[in-house]
């Protein structure tokens, strides 16, 4: 089972139709995955607590504000934060959290209370959406950098290790980078920065099946 929070607010509005309604969630369902999803007034510290605890969640995916030692929910409450959880919300699962600088403290925190695998960002996650676009979901901005970070949560899903996911997630970025200069030098900067602080932790080796038949064995 998968835990999938999303917290949005104005400024993150389109990065949450874009997970949810055409790059995370539904690749997932397209997989006959079960999904528990908490979105918006659902994504708050008691509901995420309850979920991730559950024995036969394997792998948790959120969208959210961060910083370097939390992650938040709906009206920027916490959701994780280093030194107040339990442990049993993490061990032997596989995390990706989208948002500003989780990665330093908080992913590092996760891993040592029993995670076997974090993707997240060292600084804060730079995107740009495209001015008066009235479609969220056909913002090629926003679009472009939403498709590269999930390639981490259809690669999970996929079984593939943590030093393939950082591989290709690294590959994709670079791409899209070499294919933004000419058109629009601050988007290619923008992303060159993600991937730049982009961070994968955990054995190499991790992936979404050995982590399976670990806990079940």
């Amino acid at each position: 089972m998968i835990v999938e929070v999303e917290s949005y607010d104005a400024q993150t509005k389109t990065v949450y139709l874009l997970r949810s309604q055409k790059y995370v969630l539904p690749y997932f369902k397209s997989k006959g995955i079960n999904v528990k999803v908490l979105e918006g007034h659902l994504a708050i510290r008691s509901n995420f607590a309850s979920e991730c605890s559950r024995s036969d969640v394997v792998y948790i995916t959120g969208a959210g504000h961060g910083n370097y030692d939390c992650f938040t929910g709906h009206l920027k409450v916490a959701l994780w934060k280093v030194g107040d959880y339990s442990s049993q919300e993490v061990e032997g699962k596989i995390i990706h959290l989208l948002s500003c600088r989780t990665c330093r403290d908080l992913g590092k925190d996760l891993i040592r209370n029993g995670a076997k695998a974090f993707f997240g960002y060292l600084e804060n996650f730079q995107f740009y959406t495209e001015p008066n676009n009235i479609d969220p979901l056909q913002d090629k901005y926003t679009n472009t950098f939403i498709k590269c970070d999930s390639i981490i949560d259809r690669e999970v899903v996929n079984c593939s290790s943590v030093k393939e996911i950082e591989e290709r997630v690294w590959q994709e970025y670079t791409n899209e980078i070499y294919k933004w200069i000419p058109i629009d030098s601050e988007i290619a900067k923008a992303l060159l920065w993600d991937r730049e602080w982009f961070c994968g932790l955990g054995d190499p080796d991790t992936s979404l099946i050995s982590n399976i038949f670990e806990n079940d064995g």
